[in-house]
């Protein structure tokens, strides 16, 4: 990304090369093909990402992989817009006011709406070999609007793995009336 903190630089295959991922830069996919690299450094406050509805990123790498402090895999709110998923998961919502929405469900339950009067749907995939990225929120169009689901990233490292920094796929919060 040529040294400018906080641009997406698209990734692209070079399994011969070393991946770094550093002070502010974020490395992103566009798209579910696989990536192939010789090794990962993510540094501090470098992040590795995945576009929002992109399916899911997968990553290969041949040697090793190390995440350190402070920086990690973000893919908050990579998965599918609110109300969407493919076969079910998304959240449910309440046909009247408030117009609350659930959370969308993947590997686990999604979670329940801030007044408690509409839970989360239940996980569509297994929670250690997910293929797809979380469903979408629950809302009632054009009262509420429910959150785009986590992001799905699926790794593959020949070496040693390691993470001192975090991996996030979190589902973003839904807005309307319903909060």
């Amino acid at each position: 990304n040529a040294g400018n903190t906080g641009q997406a630089t698209p990734l692209q295959s070079a399994g011969s090369a070393n991946l770094t991922i550093q002070n502010g830069a974020f490395g992103t996919t566009t798209g579910s093909a696989s990536l192939n690299f010789s090794s990962l450094l993510i540094g501090s406050n470098g992040w590795l990402t995945v576009l929002q509805g992109s399916s899911y990123g997968s990553f290969a790498f041949s040697g090793n992989a190390t995440s350190k402090a402070g920086g990690g895999i973000n893919i908050n709110t990579g998965g599918f817009s609110g109300n969407q998923r493919d076969g079910g998961g998304a959240g449910g919502y309440m046909p009247f006011f408030p117009y609350a929405g659930g959370g969308g469900g993947n590997g686990g339950m999604g979670a329940t709406a801030t007044n408690s009067a509409i839970g989360g749907r239940a996980g569509y995939q297994s929670v250690s070999t997910p293929t797809l990225p979380g469903a979408g929120g629950g809302g009632l169009t054009p009262y509420s609007f429910g959150g785009n689901g986590g992001g799905a990233v699926q790794m593959s490292v020949a070496g040693v793995f390691l993470l001192n920094g975090v991996i996030s796929a979190n589902g973003g919060n839904g807005l309307g009336e319903g909060g």
